[in-house]
């Protein structure tokens, strides 16, 4: 009997858990099934949203040579400054200077696409020269008279071209050296990276006085390079003492139209290829060397240069050479001789590929000649 007391509670508590008593056991809600999902109550969000992190700008590149702290070394720079332009197909350089009042320049343009470079010096000097130069030679026009109401003279020279190379001027090697510089600002410009470095705290005094002439009391410099490392410009003004008292001497440099510059030929080249001295020499079995003049006379009191790479000789014109005249000259006892007339017996040394280069009694270039 108490047995089946005990089946008739189990059966009882099976029936209640399966027909409702679910709700008396987990409080579930009424009419509320087995495999409902029980109602959840939201709770408003309190939490303060982490804020996302600004990337932080990346650090510049500084150009070779120079970091954070300034131009540390000018050496590197000038270097890859000289690379880089080496590399480039065509640039203008422009170098302007105004010392104790008299102003003075040059400018230099380059295309290596049609081999052509022009170098012109400007400004109140006593000479000027224009040099042009493309593929098959190069013309120079030296202005022997530059004074005010007066007539220009010009002297005409022919050389042959020179393979196009590049080196940072001294005097703006010894401005980077004589200054301390530190980093002023980065900015962009026709979407080039540039770095800006001023400075006005004298760093070495003899590269200065180099740079300037004279002793430097006080400086200002601006330095500005490209992400190429390319010198766009150096701005100076140095306050120097001088025997009339102290003055302010200015330098600029400045180099641009990097891969535009397109080079013209002058207007004087014309007149140049009429009025220029030409020179035919050749070498004969004896060691003589015949040069003949065309399109013009050689003075008297001409210098002839002669030189083979190692060793150099000198000689200088007695009397005057008629256009279309023949000139020998030679080398005896380790000294150049000249004359008019082709010498029979002499002891001569030959040196071939011997460089002859004739200049006016004054120094002025008149032209040069290879004997092959």
């Amino acid at each position: 009997m108490v047995r089946l007391r005990k089946v008739a509670i189990v059966v009882l508590l099976v029936g209640i858990l399966l027909t409702g008593g679910y709700t008396l056991f987990f409080g579930g809600g009424q009419g509320q099934s087995l495999g409902d999902t029980p109602a959840q109550q939201s709770t408003p969000d309190t939490t303060t949203p982490t804020p996302t992190p600004t990337p932080a700008p990346p650090e510049p590149t500084f150009p070779t040579g120079t970091s954070e702290e300034g131009i540390v070394s000018p050496a590197n720079l000038t270097a890859a400054h000289d690379g880089a332009l080496m590399s480039a197909e065509n640039y203008t350089i422009e170098s302007q200077r105004e010392f104790l009042g008299l102003s003075s320049g040059w400018r230099f343009q380059l295309n290596r696409n049609t081999h052509k470079t022009r170098y012109n010096e400007f400004g109140a000097q006593t000479t000027k020269r224009d040099i042009w130069v493309h593929s098959s030679g190069a013309y120079h026009r030296t202005t022997l008279d530059v004074e005010e109401n007066t007539e220009h003279h010009y002297l005409y020279t022919k050389k042959r071209p020179n393979r196009a190379t590049y080196r940072t001027p001294t005097r703006v090697t010894h401005i980077l050296t004589g200054v301390n510089y530190t980093f002023t600002e980065e900015s962009e410009k026709n979407g080039e990276e540039l770095h800006t470095f001023t400075g006005e705290q004298i760093r070495n005094q003899s590269a200065l006085r180099s740079a300037f002439g004279n002793s430097v009391k006080e400086v200002n410099a601006t330095v500005v390079i490209s992400e190429s490392d390319i010198i766009k410009r150096v701005t100076a003004t140095a306050t120097v003492e001088t025997s009339v008292g102290t003055m302010n001497n200015t330098y600029s440099y400045s180099a641009s139209e990097i891969t535009t510059t397109s080079v013209s030929e002058p207007q004087w080249v014309s007149e140049a290829e009429q009025q220029v001295t030409r020179f035919e020499s050749s070498l004969s079995q004896q060691g003589v060397v015949s040069v003949t003049v065309s399109n013009s006379n050689l003075p008297s009191g001409t210098t002839i240069t002669a030189s083979d790479g190692d060793q150099s000789y000198e000689a200088t014109l007695s009397e005057h050479v008629e256009e279309g005249s023949t000139i020998y000259a030679y080398i005896v006892n380790g000294e150049l001789e000249v004359s008019h007339s082709n010498p029979t017996d002499v002891n001569t040394t030959s040196v071939p590929g011997l460089r002859l280069v004739f200049h006016t009694e004054d120094g002025w270039l008149i032209g040069d000649t290879v004997v092959n």
